[in-house]
């Protein structure tokens, strides 16, 4: 697992970016990092990889501050950034020099992943395009089978059939072992991988729950006209609103809850539904 304790990042002493995050996260789980522009979801994996050393606090892995980057650490994490540039080498040479830093490379899986995306090995990487970079570039993590994978904005610039094969790679990718941290926008892309929500904002994680969580405990009710009765937050179209509630015994209500409105309730209401999260669900309630 990562833990993540008291971490304060700062690029400079009045311009707090972070502040005193403190987070577990465990194997075994796709976590989908949401949040607004500039709140520092980047900086955050950053932070993980040990690629930025904290003003305060540390994030460790199997007890090694990632930034001490040892070895044994940098060998288990691995991260794909929004923006990266590839050397001016073939696919087969990359492979070559940067393979051997991870033991449990898997050639095989990586070969998969590029039928996958329906990409050849290529001749060049510095001439493809950054649609095939990306492609190229999450094959290769994905193959590494290092136990902490992050990604950034991985979905951008593929299309839609590549955006379909990155989950399939992805859930099948994922085990008790290992586990994703993935920082979306692109939230829809991911609803059908990701299996914990962590939401940023203001400097501090202000969301932080399993997708069993949410769906065992709030329920997004829709009706026509204005909802009557307690919720969350509510959105209106067509001459019906949709609202988050809690739980109810209803055939009306939904088992899966769209990201975009979750993400958009806890920004308006943050403190009344993750209060709601932290009490046991009884399902007590029916609505007519």
């Amino acid at each position: 697992m990562i833990m993540i304790d008291n971490l304060t990042y700062g690029y400079s002493k009045q311009q707090t970016l972070l502040e005193n995050i403190t987070l577990k996260l465990e194997p075994g789980s796709v976590y989908g990092l949401l949040g607004k522009n500039g709140v520092g979801k980047s900086t955050l994996l950053h932070l993980m990889a040990g690629l930025l050393n904290p003003n305060k606090g540390e994030a460790n892995w199997k007890g090694n501050n990632v930034f001490d980057r040892k070895v044994e650490t940098l060998s288990q994490i691995y991260m794909v950034p929004e923006e990266f540039e590839l050397p001016n080498l073939s696919g087969a040479k990359f492979l070559d020099q940067y393979a051997p830093f991870y033991p449990c490379f898997d050639f095989d899986n990586f070969m998969a992943n590029l039928e996958g995306f329906d990409l050849q090995m290529p001749k060049n990487l510095k001439k493809q395009s950054m649609g095939e970079k990306k492609k190229f570039l999450i094959s290769f993590a994905i193959a590494t089978r290092c136990a902490v994978i992050l990604m950034d904005e991985p979905t951008n610039g593929l299309d839609i059939p590549a955006k379909s094969a990155f989950r399939k790679m992805v859930a099948s990718s994922v085990t008790e072992k290992s586990l994703f941290v993935i920082s979306t926008h692109q939230v829809r892309d991911l609803e059908q991988v990701i299996d914990h929500v962590l939401i940023l904002d203001s400097k501090k994680v202000i969301f932080n729950h399993s997708i069993f969580t949410i769906q065992d405990q709030l329920s997004v009710w829709k009706q026509d006209g204005d909802f009557k009765g307690d919720s969350f937050y509510q959105t209106k179209t067509m001459g019906s609103s949709f609202n988050l509630i809690p739980k109810i015994t209803s055939t009306s209500e939904s088992d899966t809850i769209d990201f975009e409105f979750l993400f958009n309730a806890v920004m308006a209401n943050p403190t009344v539904i993750n209060n709601h999260l932290k009490t046991p669900s009884t399902h007590g309630n029916t609505m007519e």
